[in-house]
C-alpha cells in the first residue's frame, strides 16, 4: 500500500470545490451586501422623492389657496416679476388702482399687508369724522328742532293775540257801533224835539 502524501487528483478536487465555495460565499455575501445597502438607498431615495413629492404638492395647494385667497385665477404667479398675465402683476396693479395714496409702504413695491393696514387707518380716521359731523349734524338738528318749535309756539302765541286782538277790536267796534245808534238814535229825538219846538 502506498503512503498517500501526495495530493490526487481527489485532493486537488476538494481544494477546488472548497475554495470554489469559499470564493462563491464570499461573492454571495459581497453580492447580498450590495444588494441590501443598494435596496435602502433605493428606499432612502423612493422615500425622499415621495416626501419631495409631498411636499411639492404642498407648495402647489398653499400656491392656489393664496390665489384663491387674493382672488387672482392666472396660471402664473409671476414671482420675479414675469408675466403680464400673472397674480403678481395684477396684484401690484390692484395695489396702486385701488390703494391710491393709502399704498404702503410705497408705490413701487406695495404690499398687501402695508396697504391693508394703511387702508385701514384711513377708514378708521374716515370713519371718526363722519361720527364727529354726525354728531355736529344731530346737534344742529336738535337746535333747529328746538328753533323750529319755539317759532311754532310764538306764532301760535301770536295767531291767538291776534285772534284775541281781533275779537277784541270786533266788540269794540260792536260797542262803538251801538254807542253811536245810540247816540244817533239820542241826536234824533233831540233834532225832533228841536223842530218841534221851533214849529
Amino acid at each position: 500500500m502506498a503512503s498517500s502524501s501526495k495530493p490526487t487528483g481527489v485532493h486537488f478536487a476538494l481544494i477546488f470545490f472548497v475554495m470554489a465555495t469559499l470564493i462563491l460565499g464570499l461573492v454571495t455575501y459581497l453580492t447580498a451586501k450590495e444588494y441590501y445597502a443598494a435596496t435602502g438607498k433605493l428606499r432612502e431615495e423612493s422615500d425622499n422623492a415621495s416626501q419631495a413629492t409631498t411636499a411639492l404638492n404642498n407648495a402647489l395647494s398653499d400656491i392656489e389657496s393664496l390665489k384663491n385667497g387674493l382672488g387672482y385665477q392666472f396660471d402664473s404667479v409671476g414671482a420675479g416679476g414675469a408675466g403680464e398675465n400673472s397674480v403678481m402683476s395684477a396684484m401690484l396693479n390692484d395695489l396702486n388702482s385701488y390703494g391710491r395714496e393709502e399704498v404702503a409702504p410705497n408705490p413701487q413695491n406695495p404690499t398687501v399687508a402695508g396697504t391693508l393696514q394703511s387702508l385701514r387707518a384711513a377708514l378708521d380716521a374716515a370713519n371718526q369724522q363722519i361720527a364727529t359731523l354726525q354728531t355736529g349734524l344731530q346737534s344742529t338738528e336738535d337746535r333747529l328742532a328746538q328753533e323750529t318749535t319755539m317759532h311754532r309756539d310764538r306764532a301760535q302765541q301770536l295767531a291767538t293775540s291776534q285772534q284775541d286782538s281781533e275779537s277784541q277790536l270786533q266788540k269794540l267796534v260792536t260797542d262803538r257801533d251801538e254807542l253811536l245808534a245810540q247816540k244817533d238814535s239820542e241826536i234824533n229825538k233831540w233834532r225832533e224835539a228841536f223842530q218841534n219846538e221851533q214849529v
